[in-house]
This record gives C-alpha cells, sequence and structure tokens, in this order.
C-alpha cells in the first residue's frame, strides 16, 4: 500500500512537469507545424521563437517532441541568415544552432538527422575534417537507411571538400551503396544527380560493386554512376 501511494505521487509529479513543459513551450508546436507544411513565417517571428527553443537547452530539457518542434525552428532561422549582409547575426545563430543541436544529441544520440545537422552547422563556420567524419559516421550508423536522412547527407556530401570525404570514406561510400541497391532511383537521382567532382571518385567506385540492373535503373532516371566525370 505504501509503495502504491509513493507510485502514485510520483506519477502525478511526473504530470504536472509534463504539463508545466507543454505549457512554457506550447507556442513551440504549432510554429514548427507551418514550417514543415512550408508555410511563409516571418524573421521576427522566427528570431524570437529561435530564442525560446534556446532556452530548451539552457533548462536541458529532454521531451522529444518539444526537442524536435525545438529543431524546426532553429533550423528554418538558421536558413533565412545570410553571412554577407548581416555577419552578426549569423554568427549568433550558428552559435545558438551549434549549442541547441549539441544539447538534442545528449538527449538523443541515436538520433541520426541531429548529429548530421550539427556537421552542417560545423562545416559552415569552419571545416575540420576528422571532426565532421565522426559527427557523419554516426549519422549514418544512427539511420543508414532512413532515405529522407540519406537524401540530406548527400547535400552535405556533396559540398564538402576532399579532405573531409576522404576522412569519412567509409560513411560516404555507405550511403553511395545503400541508395543504388536499395533506393528510388526516380525519387532519388532529382536530389543527388549534379554530383560535384569530389564525390564523383567515389559514386564510380561503389558503382563496380553494384549489379547492372540496379546501376541501369539510375541511369535511366538519369544517373550515370559509374560514369561520372
Amino acid at each position: 500500500m505504501v509503495a502504491f501511494g509513493i507510485a502514485c505521487v510520483i506519477f502525478l509529479a511526473m504530470g504536472a512537469l509534463q504539463l508545466k513543459q507543454t505549457a512554457h513551450f506550447g507556442s513551440l508546436f504549432p510554429l514548427a507545424q507551418k514550417l514543415q507544411a512550408g508555410e511563409s513565417v516571418s524573421a521576427d517571428v522566427l528570431n524570437r521563437y529561435a530564442k525560446l527553443a534556446d532556452s530548451v537547452t539552457s533548462g536541458e530539457y529532454c521531451r522529444s517532441d518539444i526537442v524536435l518542434a525545438g529543431a524546426t525552428v532553429i533550423l528554418a532561422d538558421l536558413d533565412r541568415q545570410n553571412q554577407s549582409l548581416d555577419y552578426d547575426a549569423w554568427a549568433d545563430a550558428m552559435s545558438l544552432g551549434d549549442r541547441y543541436f549539441v544539447h538534442a544529441i545528449s538527449c538523443m544520440p541515436t538520433n541520426g538527422n541531429y548529429w548530421l545537422r550539427l556537421a552542417l552547422i560545423r562545416r559552415a563556420v569552419a571545416e575540420r575534417p576528422a571532426e565532421l567524419a565522426s559527427f557523419m559516421q554516426e549519422s549514418v550508423r544512427m539511420a543508414p537507411a532512413d532515405q529522407d536522412i540519406i537524401l540530406a547527407r548527400f547535400a552535405f556530401w556533396n559540398q564538402a571538400s576532399a579532405a573531409t570525404l576522404g576522412a569519412a570514406n567509409s560513411s560516404v561510400e555507405s550511403d553511395i551503396k545503400t541508395v543504388l541497391e536499395n533506393g528510388n532511383a526516380f525519387e532519388i537521382v532529382p536530389a543527388i544527380k549534379n554530383v560535384g567532382s569530389n564525390l564523383a571518385p567515389y559514386f564510380r567506385e561503389v558503382a563496380q560493386s553494384v549489379s547492372a540492373d540496379k546501376l541501369a535503373v539510375f541511369k535511366k532516371a538519369g544517373l550515370d554512376a559509374a560514369a561520372l566525370p
């Protein structure tokens, strides 16, 4: 009976905490939904809510839905920044984003998308091949077959330096092999057909171990992986 009473007290306390967190961060959810739906949001609104999202970090909140909503807002705020037009605002947004995704990873280290986002932010500030390779390795390890995340990683790979690609060699080849062997060519090719000169050699190398039938499907869709320049 005593144990049951203690359990009830703990349950009620946890429920109260959940309600408090929902009340504090509740406005992030509809904004995140608008952003995910592609609706336009003003710069002032994004700036204000990015600061609210930052309090997820300072308060060390780890509730997954709150962290995800905050991440959506943070990424939208980063996307609108222009380093050339307002360097200080860009630098502040990058610092906030870095802090946020370090926290998000501490809460959910198995989320491959969060590792990718941290890598993208770090690369935008300064490309350190070994560090970026370690982040991307975690992203691949945690999300090896999620097509949306793989395509987002290709945006990273396609803009990475030769040094970063070399440091992340096994991760790069893993993503390429997964795409060529298991991906839907007609969904994937529009996103990755403009393969950069640094990335092309990895496609040619991996293509040697992929069946001719699968390569033919990609060629029909517009990507001749074995013959990239």
